[in-house]
């Protein structure tokens, strides 16, 4: 089967792409506020929070790049992002109130593959090699999502211990 890509479909498809990933974004946010909750007054707290204050900046930059490429963002998305965010709280962990180890382990996993997707998209933004963006700027974002997923690693290791650990 041929694809059929001419300039008005690229056009089409980058739209697509950029509001999936902004859903996508307003999903992560959630979450990491999730985690942030899950670890108050924990001695992780400030590692999240600086984490968490990462992400909501990478969604303005996403934002900032999609009005560059003058693609308006998915309310429809957006609310189904966020209803499936909403949602996957509500699985039980093994408790019926308050954080367990783990939650707070299945919460690093889902950011975690949120960020190795943001990375994905600015790579695959990078290696479009579109006009109206910054080679310079997704190496940028690029980087910080590699480190995004090296912290995040850490604390997914810390919890695996802590969840699944010998008694």
């Amino acid at each position: 089967m041929d694809l059929v890509n001419d300039a008005g479909d690229a056009r089409r498809q980058l739209r697509i792409y950029l509001q999936d990933h902004h859903a996508g974004s307003a999903a992560g946010v959630s979450l990491g506020k999730r985690l942030q909750k899950s670890h108050a007054g924990s001695d992780r707290q400030a590692i999240i929070d600086a984490l968490v204050l990462q992400i909501e900046q990478d969604r303005k930059q996403l934002q900032a790049i999609m009005k560059r490429l003058d693609v308006r963002p998915s309310a429809v998305k957006q609310a189904l992002a966020t209803a499936a965010t909403l949602a996957g709280g509500l699985k039980p962990n093994g408790a019926l109130r308050g954080p367990t180890p783990l939650g707070r382990h299945i919460e690093i996993e889902s950011l975690i593959a949120g960020v190795v997707t943001k990375r994905s998209l600015w790579e695959s933004l990078r290696a479009a090699q579109h006009p109206n963006l910054d080679p310079a700027e997704l190496d940028v974002l690029v980087d910080r999502a590699t480190t995004q997923l090296e912290t995040l690693r850490e604390l997914g290791d810390a919890t695996a211990r802590e969840t699944f650990g010998a008694d």
